[in-house]
């Protein structure tokens, strides 16, 4: 005969504190992810499991007060497995295992959601003092990275153009298809901040140089200025650049940026003056970003093929290859 699971309650203190009355022995097991030397390409990595500390007596009521939860009605579960197992024993053996999460949240699978902590990292600072510190360091070193990452998102969203709101996309889920209505949306704003479709070209480029890491491994957002730039026609970023004089240094970058997106559409980076890619190269360079300057150059050559001679785009007619524009002359 097979036996009903117990169905799934809330998160509660009481029923926390009940399974440690029950406990007798604390184990705190990290797991971590370690690459390893295998013949098998689909198998280089292990699931390794140390123990950091085994504990009994007085010391299991010091954990569980360490991990005092907060009620609360709303559900959820982090997306991850957990990065330390609390495996709960009686006298008889394993009782349960509570996962620990971020420094923020347990979970106990008898719960329909994971808990948030009263104080998330109160187990890991605990730990250290025991000799364990290495959760304590991850998760600081988290934080710190975390915090750094709010910086920058902060100064990207400052440096928007004038009329448009950056949470139109949301943040971190970015709608891929071309037609969302977010960008157009975005393109109307831009219009009516900047009826000049050449002003539109230089904004978005300037807010396109706003970058935390390289060009080809950056946070989703930083995607945004470029989807909006495929909107406007290349011939009109060109007159744009050419026209304004001096051009802006973070402009430069922005427009260094955007013509190394487009290495598939030759006859329209065939249409870029050699000057102006002089003046992109250099503009790179300083920034001083290895990885940028050599998919820059690797666009530059591309251009300098056999369809280097080819005739300037006009934009009444986009160029072969080109996604059509969605500006719509505005």
């Amino acid at each position: 005969m097979t036996s009903t699971p117990p169905s799934l309650e809330a998160p509660s203190q009481a029923a926390l504190d009940a399974l440690f009355g029950e406990t007798r022995r604390v184990r705190i097991i990290e797991e971590r992810w370690v690459e390893i030397q295998t013949l098998d390409p689909d198998c280089d990595v292990w699931l390794e499991q140390i123990v950091l500390l085994d504990l009994e007596r007085a010391e299991v009521a010091t954990i569980r007060d360490r991990l005092r939860i907060q009620e609360h009605q709303r559900t959820f579960f982090c997306d991850c497995d957990g990065d330390i197992r609390i495996e709960l024993h009686g006298e008889a053996g394993l009782l349960e295992t509570i996962t620990f999460h971020h420094g923020l949240s347990i979970r106990f699978e008898r719960w329909n959601s994971d808990a948030l902590l009263l104080d998330g990292p109160a187990l890991l600072r605990w730990m250290a003092e025991r000799g364990a510190s290495g959760p304590l360091h991850k998760f600081e070193q988290q934080e710190r990275e975390q915090q750094e990452a709010e910086r920058v998102y902060r100064a990207w969203v400052e440096a928007a153009p004038a009329g448009l709101d950056p949470s139109l996309f949301g943040r971190g889920f970015l709608p891929h298809n071309g037609d969302d209505p977010a960008y157009g949306q975005a393109m109307e704003a831009l219009a009516a901040a900047y009826p000049s479709a050449e002003e539109r070209a230089l904004v978005l480029l300037t807010w396109f140089a706003h970058s935390s890491s390289t060009w080809s491994a950056y946070s989703s957002y930083e995607s945004i200025p470029g989807e909006l730039l495929l909107r406007v026609e290349s011939g009109t970023v060109l007159r744009a650049l050419e026209r304004r004089e001096p051009v802006a240094e973070a402009t430069l970058l922005g427009a260094a940026r955007y013509f190394s997106t487009l290495s598939d559409r030759k006859s329209e980076l065939a249409a870029v003056p050699d000057a102006l890619w002089e003046r992109l190269l250099q503009a790179t360079r300083r920034v001083g970003i290895e990885e940028n300057v050599e998919r820059l150059a690797m666009v530059h050559g591309g251009a300098r093929g056999p369809q280097r001679g080819a005739r300037p785009v006009r934009d009444s007619e986009p160029a072969e290859g080109a996604l059509p524009s969605r500006d719509h002359g505005r």
